[in-house]
């Protein structure tokens, strides 16, 4: 098998010299690439830590690759910047080959993960144990390499990278024995790994989880969930025959929920909106870079103008670009025969983040709707836009962000957009059940606008 091959070959070992070598690099590349790098914490306090780590290697005599990854993983933690993580090694070429890998997809909060898909049977499930090692052990582990603790990205991104952290570090691919709890009922199911393939059909099932979807709640009051910001063409596909329902059956208003949102492209949220209103919106108030010789290094000419600015090129190494969002720049949406004419309500909160965070910065910004719900999980004020740098020694790479952008809404840093209305997300309640305390909260607004 695949994972056996791997788990047999000897692993690489690295000295206190090679580890050296990799930390001032990526400390460089932060420097040069970054448009704010040290916003959190200063150059020579990463200085020290690159001292620190050193002479930790140095102590040991040399240290695996693993042990390598989560110092350098901690290392990027630091810069407090959610866009900026260490890519697995090995990862996409074994799930390439076929290779199996945890099936189940999680949702992590507050130290406990559910299924959230791949199986509809064990939907909502709380994870309790895999393969005897409990969940509690797997999150303390794994929780500090994705997130600053106190960052809810932490958490959002522990959900993308655990399958990947489940075969690096224990080589676990293909049987999964897996404890669940279910309304304080605990019962355990074995459940295959599955490969790349599998794992794509299912993200495309119809019979799945829809990036959008809708439902009735009561007499003239409907449900639109945004769970992902896909490509607009599939948002557009899914949102006309919703919307064609919700016109024709008369519904007059409308909750539209994107509390677990965990973004994708703008576009989608953009196309979204072309079914909501006529104002027009945008997400950013403005966005700020650095041109640097090794940016240029990276990505060469075609890129840089496409992406940054048809000056960037030809600018000096060491020049900053900083834009200021205008009127004219405003989105406005196109005419649409859909487009719905009642009054409509946003719920939003910890799981709203990237782009799913952006939807909900252009509605507070441009009045499109109240908002009910918690502050987001993504930041108003964050970075992006990153580049891959390879560490020399190691070859581990690195993702680093080049921009920074502003949002429409005026918060101060690491602050998330807030609600117009504050309510607490009941822990253990389904959203959207006849329990949820933000839905009720909802409900409750567009019943007083009769």
């Amino acid at each position: 098998m695949i994972v056996m091959k791997l788990l047999q070959t000897q692993e690489k070992r690295f000295t206190a010299e090679q580890a050296r070598t990799d930390f001032n690099e990526l400390l460089a590349a932060f420097t040069d690439l970054h448009p704010n790098p040290f916003w959190s914490r200063s150059r020579n306090n990463f200085l020290r830590d690159i001292e620190k780590l050193v002479q930790s290697v140095q102590a040991q005599g040399n240290i695996s690759e693993k042990e390598f990854f989560r110092m350098v993983a901690r290392f990027v933690v630091a810069f407090d910047d959610p866009h900026c993580w260490v890519f697995v090694p090995g990862w996409t070429a074994y799930r390439n080959k076929g290779g199996h890998f945890f099936p189940l997809d999680l949702r992590f909060d507050d130290r406990s993960a559910r299924v959230t898909g791949g199986d509809q049977r064990y939907f909502g499930s709380e994870v309790v144990r895999i393969n005897e090692v409990p969940l509690s052990k797997l999150y303390a582990e794994f929780r500090l390499l994705t997130g600053q603790r106190d960052d809810p990205y932490g958490d959002e991104f522990l959900g993308i990278f655990f399958r990947r952290f489940l075969w690096f570090f224990y080589g676990w691919a293909d049987q999964f024995q897996i404890r669940l709890r279910e309304q304080g009922v605990e019962r355990t199911v074995s459940v295959q790994g599955i490969n790349q393939s599998e794992f794509e059909k299912r993200r495309t099932d119809p019979s799945g989880e829809l990036p959008l979807a809708y439902r009735p709640l009561e007499s003239g009051v409907g449900l639109v969930i945004f769970r992902s910001c896909v490509a607009s063409a599939q948002i557009r596909s899914l949102a006309e025959p919703i919307f064609r329902t919700i016109r024709d059956s008369g519904v007059k208003k409308l909750v539209v929920d994107n509390r677990n949102n965990p973004g994708g492209g703008d576009d989608a949220w953009q196309t979204l909106l072309e079914f909501l209103t006529d104002k027009p919106f945008s997400a950013y108030s403005g966005s700020r870079y650095r041109i640097s010789q090794r940016l240029k290094d990276l990505l060469g000419e075609k890129e840089i103008n496409a992406s940054y600015h048809s000056d960037a090129w030809t600018s000096p190494p060491g020049k900053e670009f900083v834009y200021k969002m205008s009127d004219n720049a405003l989105l406005h949406p196109a005419a649409n025969p859909l487009k719905f004419k009642g009054i409509w309500c946003l719920l939003a909160g910890r799981g709203s983040f990237s782009s799913g965070m952006s939807f909900v910065c252009a509605v507070k910004a441009y009045r499109l709707a109240r908002i009910f719900g918690e502050e987001t999980g993504g930041r108003v004020k964050g970075f992006g836009q990153w580049v891959e740098v390879s560490l020399p020694q190691s070859g581990l790479s690195v993702a680093v962000s080049t921009k920074q952008f502003d949002g429409s809404v005026d918060v101060p840093y690491r602050r998330g957009v807030p609600p117009d209305v504050l309510v607490r997300a009941a822990k253990g309640v389904e959203l959207n059940s006849s329990a949820d305390p933000v839905l009720k909260a909802a409900l409750k607004y567009l019943h007083s606008t009769d």
